[in-house]
């Protein structure tokens, strides 16, 4: 992975955990969320599947992620990881991109900014999408 080699060359950034438990569990939930968000994801966006299978992803995140903080509490390599598929998500389902029966995208984003079910993972992505560093790399497509 190429944040592995950012934080193989670069230690400073402090990307990687050095607890050795929290290293593994960083891992762990990047590979999970690309994983699974992404089988919901792909379908719906190119194939014409159903955008409600992402609230099932969702539901697998939230119970990854501590009830504070981010993925293994501090920004680590975990949440660098997943930040752009879950903004892309966002960006998708919000302005109903996809092959996907029209109005569904919507729906499902209105669930995920509504129903207290995903009040941790709404959290979750407004920690993330609040760091300087997103704020000043991502442009959603209303910015367009």
């Amino acid at each position: 992975m190429l944040l592995e080699f950012i934080t193989d060359i670069a230690p400073e950034a402090e990307l990687l955990p050095k607890d050795p438990v929290l290293r593994a569990k960083a891992r762990f939930f990047a590979d999970t969320v690309t994983t699974k968000f992404s089988e919901a994801y792909r379908p719906a966006l190119a194939g014409g599947g159903d955008p409600e299978a992402v609230l099932g992803a969702i539901e697998i995140i939230q119970q990854l992620l501590p009830e504070e903080g981010y993925a293994v509490g501090k920004w680590s390599i975990a949440d660098a990881a997943v930040t752009p598929f879950l903004a892309r998500g966002e960006v998708v389902l919000k302005n109903d991109i996809g092959k996907y029966e029209e109005g569904k995208g919507k729906a499902v984003w209105a669930k995920l900014e509504t129903d207290p079910k995903y009040a941790r993972f709404r959290k979750y992505l407004a920690d993330v999408k609040g760091r300087d560093s997103f704020k000043e790399t991502f442009y959603p497509v209303s910015d367009f």
